[in-house]
């Protein structure tokens, strides 16, 4: 049947407070929405290329999360939402709203350079992020109310749909695509053609973050080191 995404999204969002405040984590009638149902949706887009992308939705891990996600993933760049860049529909913890999203994963950066940091570090990525990839569109501010602090500080790009006024199925696609579209700009530029080349004369005292065409894994990797040379 058609809108069967949009009866997916609204029956989830109808119901799921108060089946995680009465229902035991394991034994319950909707995590499978999350789960399966609407991925196996989205991996049916024309655009979806089974051999680059990864999808996977989750309500928790043992436990009901209040933020329940669905993400996905271009292989190339991540396969976990704990870093990297991907896009992932994020449900706010009222329920009353579902953001489409590109967004960071911030669980390493935190581990590793702390929390302050960790936020400085993504509004710094999505700063440069922002500056160089068209919108299409999408909100390209910090504005959400998830109900997350790292979700709301990780986003790059997104766009919110009201529970009461979640659009059809050919819309929810066509938004979706248009995500796709910026996540392989976002590849070709920030991963796959942002290599920094490195002369034989290179002075080592040189601050990295002087350097361009730095691509943003490896500003990453170099604020984890910086990291750990001061712990050191």
């Amino acid at each position: 049947p058609p809108n069967k995404k949009n009866a997916y999204l609204r029956h989830f969002m109808n119901n799921y407070i108060s089946i995680r405040t009465s229902t035991p984590f394991g034994r319950n009638p909707i995590g499978n929405i999350i789960t399966n149902k609407i991925p196996e949706l989205i991996s049916t887009c024309s655009f979806i290329d089974k051999d680059i992308y990864q999808i996977k939705g989750s309500y928790g891990n043992g436990n009901w999360t209040y933020t329940p996600w669905i993400a996905i993933y271009d292989k190339r760049i991540t396969t976990t939402a704990q870093e990297g860049v991907y896009i992932v529909y994020l449900f706010s913890a009222d329920m009353e709203r579902v953001y489409l999203t590109l967004n960071q994963g911030c669980t390493r950066l935190i581990s590793t350079i702390g929390r302050r940091e960790a936020i400085k570090t993504m509004e710094e990525i999505s700063n440069k992020v922002r500056e160089r990839l068209d919108s299409r569109e999408f909100y390209a501010n910090n504005n959400l109310k998830v109900g997350h602090e790292f979700y709301e500080k990780g986003t790059i790009f997104y766009k919110v749909y009201e529970r009461d006024s979640i659009p059809e199925d050919d819309q929810l696609i066509d938004d979706l695509s248009k995500m796709i579209d910026i996540y392989q700009e976002y590849y070709r530029y920030f991963v796959d053609n942002a290599k920094i080349e490195i002369q034989p004369d290179f002075d080592a005292r040189v601050d990295l973050t002087e350097v361009n065409d730095m691509n943003v894994k490896d500003e990453i990797e170099y604020k984890l080191l910086e990291a750990k040379l001061k712990q050191a």
